[in-house]
């Protein structure tokens, strides 16, 4: 099974080093942002929260299927 995951992407630049990796990732639709400060943060982050997306697929798959049983 795929989940589509929808994410918010925010880079912030600083002028004086432009090449830091930084800013904010937000899951869409009603996701915090979470921060980061270089690039491996931002990939843990974003690992992160594709695992709990895959989670909470998981448990309304359950919840579905319980509820069709009942029914």
């Amino acid at each position: 099974m795929r989940v589509v995951q929808t994410f918010i992407l925010r880079l912030l630049v600083d002028p004086a080093e432009p090449e830091a990796l930084r800013g904010t990732l937000q899951s869409l639709p009603e996701g915090k942002p979470h921060p980061f400060t270089d690039e491996q943060k931002m990939v843990r982050v974003l690992r992160w929260m594709m695992r709990s997306a895959l989670v909470q697929e998981g448990k309304a798959h359950q919840k579905e299927s319980a509820d069709e049983g009942e029914g």
